[in-house]
């Protein structure tokens, strides 16, 4: 842009420090050259729509991240020691009962489960503990309905507390324990459903060390879900032959 005074009598260019036209010595009209100033330095539309953009794109990842970072609170029941001694006793049954070809029907309650995972991970270290991008597992808890089961992994990587949530429909059939995946949350941040997997991964981290547990679960042959509990339940002998 020419920031040069204009004459308005002869119309010869002026450097911005003279007052006077240089050529035929009228006074020169600043004005002109002041509202010029002020549209160059006025944003541009474009420029503003970027920087509306840029803080836009700023808020979200910031909003992304304190929800990520918010753990949620985990509802099912936590039981005691005595819990999880019954769980061992009735996993014992049921194991038997299985080898024997005897139908059972057990009722195990979340608070029960929920004891029983919190001794497990106890008793293992490495499970618990954080290394690299290995989120270090505290506690894992089952709320129990009758329509899903929703579980809640509480874990810290580093000093940072965090949590995963898994929510899904547990069956048993001929190809096993399987569960059908509707929900996942990472903190309070919603996940798309297939980025369920690796949460799955890493509580099978955990199953992975209960051999007989997963024996159990895999020769089932029913399992109900209801309010803070499930019914499970072997197959009879007519159902083995």
């Amino acid at each position: 842009m020419n920031l040069g005074v204009k004459c308005v009598r002869c119309g010869s260019l002026n450097d911005l420090q003279r007052l006077f036209c240089s050529r035929c010595g009228v006074k020169l009209d600043m004005s002109a050259v002041a509202r010029r100033l002020e549209i160059a330095r006025r944003p541009s539309v474009a420029s503003g729509l970027a920087s509306l953009l840029r803080f836009v794109v700023v808020l979200l990842l910031l909003v992304g991240i304190g929800f990520l970072l918010w753990p949620v609170t985990p509802t099912g029941e936590k039981g005691s020691a005595a819990d999880a001694q019954q769980v061992s006793e009735k996993i014992a049954i049921l194991a038997r009962s299985i080898e024997d070809k005897l139908l059972s029907v057990i009722i195990v309650s979340d608070a029960e489960i929920n004891a029983y995972l919190a001794k497990v991970i106890h008793q293992d270290a490495a499970v618990s503990r954080s290394k690299g991008f290995v989120l270090g597992m505290q506690e894992i808890n089952l709320a129990v309905s009758k329509e899903r089961v929703t579980v809640v992994i509480l874990a810290k990587w580093g000093p940072i507390p965090l949590s995963y949530e898994i929510v899904g429909v547990p069956s048993v059939g001929k190809g096993g324990f399987k569960m059908e995946i509707t929900g996942a949350r990472w903190g309070h941040l919603k996940l798309p459903r297939f980025a369920a997997g690796w949460m799955v991964d890493r509580v099978m981290v955990v199953f992975s060390r209960l051999e007989e547990e997963q024996k159990v679960l895999n020769h089932l042959d029913r399992l109900d879900l209801g309010d803070a509990r499930i019914r499970l339940v072997t197959p009879g002998p007519q159902d083995l032959k």
